[in-house]
């Protein structure tokens, strides 16, 4: 939380920028930025704290028609949920979420699923998801966030989960790093 962060360290300025976890690994190892958010295992050599684990839901919009369904937490069989077309969220802005998965942790290899719209943009998947034209699978976070209601999937032995990680480099390089990193129950 970087409310908490500017609290203890009220000089901290924050520059967020976009990267896939390999990029932001190196950067963090070759001193181009103190602090990086990743999730995927921390290599060797990095500090590394957790900061949150989230599971993947299926999301759904009001105007949806499995809405009601997810209202009443209700069960969808995976058969009629595979009816319905996804929004697809390409590149990496949800992390690493493991070998055979889809960009967005979805088997798709096991349970293929069709597209009706593909984006880069959180706020276009939000849009579309929002509204009902396109089921999303969503960290728990996000579905929340959104304001979409998740559905009970059944048959379908497999679940997307993902751990957020804060790495540095040597933390006793920095005072306010070694103090963070030791202060890590207070973040």
């Amino acid at each position: 939380d970087f409310h908490r962060v500017s609290g203890i360290y009220p000089g901290a300025r924050f520059v967020l920028e976009a990267a896939s976890d390999q990029e932001t690994v190196r950067k963090v190892q070759n001193g181009d930025v103190h602090l990086g958010l990743i999730s995927s295992p921390p290599p060797r050599g990095l500090t590394s704290l957790r900061l949150a684990s989230a599971g993947f839901q299926t999301g759904v919009g009001k105007g949806h028609p499995l809405f009601s369904k997810a209202l009443r937490d209700r069960p969808v069989p995976i058969r009629e949920l595979l009816q319905y077309p996804f929004i697809q969220l390409g590149g990496s802005l949800l992390g690493v979420v493991g070998a055979g998965k889809s960009p967005d942790g979805w088997r798709d290899d096991r349970f293929p699923r069709r597209f009706s719209h593909s984006t880069g943009s959180l706020k276009v998947l939000e849009a579309l998801a929002v509204s009902g034209k396109s089921l999303a699978y969503l960290p728990d976070y996000l579905v929340a966030s959104l304001g979409l209601k998740p559905l009970r999937v059944t048959g379908c032995p497999f679940f997307c989960a993902q751990d957020v990680r804060l790495v540095a480099g040597d933390v006793r390089k920095a005072r306010w790093l070694e103090a963070l990193f030791r202060k890590e129950n207070k973040l």
